[in-house]
């Protein structure tokens, strides 16, 4: 029997799993999607948000339903340069998504709200800057901790590979200043994250992240700033 099915006695989660793998293999065939925000990735953030989750007292079914929100969460990622003004955020395009197929599959609408609300809230700013605030915390425990195992990769020197393909696909022919503007920003959102409840939430389990982060900063002052 599967590992996820003798733990949750849900067969529909391998049918989730397969729907993402699948869904995700044809977008970044077609193009479409950003390379860096494939199946691989979404598989590690659901498994470690589920691993925050347990570690942090949740239940069984919360750490269900954070495994399954965290296999949606960026399923619709376009690369920036193929996005146009007035298209849904992405974290709104993918929570859509995983809305539907929850429904398909039979899940109660208690479930479906928790994992809805857990993708629309695990962005980037949304804790910081007060956007979806409201949403995020009322998926509580699941929300901060996908948002936390979400964060994790900013702080870890593998950073520095997704961001160079990254800054790829949303600037065409970058310049330096705008390589080093885009790094700059990102490191100063990664300082603000590990301030807010989800990044203190994460660093209680994961504390070598700051000491991982000195040396993505070293990387952005020795081959960013200075080339």
């Amino acid at each position: 029997m599967n590992p996820l099915e003798e733990k949750y006695s849900d067969p529909r989660l391998l049918e989730l799993t397969g729907f993402v793998e699948d869904y995700l293999r044809q977008k970044i065939k077609n193009g479409f999607q950003s390379k860096v925000h494939g199946f691989s990735h979404m598989l590690w953030v659901a498994e470690k948000a589920e691993e925050l989750v347990e570690k942090e007292g949740g239940t069984i079914e919360q750490q269900k339903l954070t495994f399954i929100a965290g296999l949606f969460h960026d399923i619709v990622r376009p690369k920036p340069l193929l996005m146009n003004a007035n298209d849904e955020p992405p974290e709104v395009a993918s929570a859509k998504i995983a809305v539907q197929k929850l429904m398909e599959l039979g899940y109660s609408q208690q479930e479906i709200n928790v994992v809805e609300q857990a993708i629309l809230g695990h962005s980037f700013g949304v804790e910081l800057s007060g956007n979806r605030k409201d949403v995020a915390l009322a998926a509580g425990l699941v929300a901060e901790c996908l948002m936390a195992a979400d964060k994790i990769r900013q702080f870890l020197p593998s950073i520095a590979r997704e961001r160079a393909i990254f800054i790829e696909e949303s600037i065409e022919n970058p310049s330096k200043e705008q390589v080093a503007d885009y790094w700059r920003r990102r490191i100063e959102k990664a300082e603000e994250f590990l301030d807010s409840p989800a990044g203190l939430r994460l660093l209680k389990h994961e504390p070598d992240l700051k000491k991982q982060f000195l040396l993505v900063k070293k990387h952005f002052r020795e081959k960013i700033v200075s080339s």
